[in-house]
């Protein structure tokens, strides 16, 4: 191995592996897709990722045609961090650890009866999503052949600005789903979606930021966790408030072997965000922070820590 990174100029292993999928890096003999003429490929691009980068892949899928097509998108993520989307018949522990020998971790969020009851929470977790149609439909004025749920799945991510991909059961790519989707009337299905969170959010008294394992770190004054798909929120704070619970999640127990460097860091975050989600909320609900005195509000805090005003 030495002798190959030293021949090829690479700085280090990283970078030569990187290198060997690179397709700028070989030379192709046979030009394909000429305008209407010629062999129609089937899209493989490995994707690699060395162990200093991090990004994380939702593959969603409903049906055994659409599986063929998730196994070659799982082989080509190779060291990603990937979240499997589909009913539990159809991912069995020994599938998933055959297709996912490439990832860096796997998790599986089960479709039930085609509905996702939480999609703005599976986005919080994800870089790229993949969405692969339940059977081959490419002649099927408009209808991608996806659960409703998905639909919306797939409208907001695009909404979100996340790396969203519509595959059809082939392994073909449609590089515009948003016209199907506005066909099929999904915007209006999540804006009232949008208004039902908006609505459920202003009722609420306070909102209190506290880590638990595997939570999603927001709670009400109950100490009942509030999802972030029931709560009106700009996606950018979910998508922090989730990286922060999950670097949490990732401690093995905080309490009795993390750092002080590590506490002070996740402490200082815990006011930042509760800061700006209060700066969202505008007035009500109040966010609030737990302190030896209890639950206080972040103004409170910030007033009396000498943060920020």
């Amino acid at each position: 191995m030495k002798f190959l990174v030293s021949s090829s100029g690479a700085k280090d292993v990283e970078e030569f592996k990187a290198g060997l999928i690179n397709p700028d890096n070989y030379t192709q003999l046979l030009k394909m897709n000429d305008t209407f003429i010629g062999i129609e490929p089937r899209a493989c691009r490995l994707e690699y990722f060395p162990p200093c980068a991090r990004k994380s892949v939702g593959i969603v899928f409903s049906t055994e045609a659409a599986r063929t097509s998730a196994e070659s998108l799982l082989l080509q993520k190779i060291n990603c961090d990937v979240l499997v989307i589909a009913p539990p018949e159809l991912v069995p522990d020994d599938w998933v650890k055959t297709w996912t020998r490439h990832c860096r971790n796997w998790t599986i969020q089960y479709l039930r009866d085609g509905i996702l009851k939480e999609p703005i929470d599976v986005l919080a977790q994800v870089d790229e999503l993949c969405v692969i149609a339940d059977s081959n439909c490419r002649n099927r004025k408009f209808d991608l052949c996806i659960p409703d749920s998905i639909e919306d799945l797939l409208w907001l991510a695009k909404g979100f600005q996340i790396d969203a991909k519509y595959f059809f059961a082939d392994g073909g790519q449609l590089m515009n789903p948003e016209t199907s989707l506005e066909k099929r009337n999904v915007p209006q299905r999540v804006m009232a979606n949008r208004n039902r969170r908006e609505a459920f959010t202003r009722q609420l008294k306070e909102i209190r930021l506290s880590c638990e394992f595997c939570s999603s770190g927001l709670w009400n004054e109950k100490g009942q966790m509030l999802a972030y798909d029931l709560l009106d929120l700009p996606f950018s704070l979910v998508r922090r408030i989730a990286a922060w619970q999950r670097d949490f999640d990732e401690t093995e127990d905080p309490r009795a072997t993390g750092d002080d460097a590590w506490w002070e860091r996740h402490e200082q975050e815990e006011i930042s965000i509760a800061t700006a989600l209060q700066e969202t909320l505008g007035a009500c609900p109040v966010v609030k922070l737990y302190r030896k005195d209890g639950w206080l509000s972040v103004d409170e805090i910030n007033r009396s820590e000498g943060g920020e005003p």
